[in-house]
Order: C-alpha cells, then structure tokens, then sequence
C-alpha cells in the first residue's frame, strides 16, 4: 500500500460511520462505500475507542493529533460527520 496513513484514517472513519449507523456515501481517497453500506449486527455503542499500535515517527505523530479519547468522537446515530471531510478529527 502506499498510503498507509491514508489507510487507517479513512478505516477510522469507516468504523466510525458504520457504528454510528451512518448511511451516508464514503469518498475517501482509498476506500469508498455506498451510501447503503452498514454493519450485519447492530453495535453495542456507537462510539468506542480506537486504539493504534504504531512504531514509525509518521504514523505516531499522525495519531497523536487525533482525539484523545475516542477516534469516532463526535459521530452519532442522529449525527453527521464531525468535519466537513468525514474524518475523526483526523489530519489530513
């Protein structure tokens, strides 16, 4: 992959969506799903938190910046995204 850090802050997001019960479109710049794409359960919570298990430099400062209490912050079952660009409060 060449965009690792793209990749888990649009899977993030994706979890994120999908536990809120979002069914909005996802257009992110490596994934992207329709706007009927839900979970085959129903979640227990909404909102968990995330936890990253990082070693490079790039990646720990990139997370780092990210909520500290939960990655899907923000997010809700009456809610839209937090940002205008769907993300968890994520760096671009």
């Amino acid at each position: 992959m060449t965009r690792p850090l793209t990749a888990l802050r649009e899977t993030a997001q994706l979890v994120c969506r999908y536990l809120a019960g979002e069914r909005t479109p996802f257009d992110g710049e490596l994934y992207h799903a329709d706007a009927g794409a839900i979970l085959l359960f129903e979640p227990a919570r909404a909102q968990v938190p995330i936890f990253v298990g990082a070693f490079g430099p790039r990646t720990i400062a990139s997370v780092a910046r990210w909520p500290t209490r939960s990655a899907c912050r923000g997010y809700g079952r009456s809610t839209s995204s937090p940002t205008s660009s769907g993300a968890p409060s994520a760096p671009q």
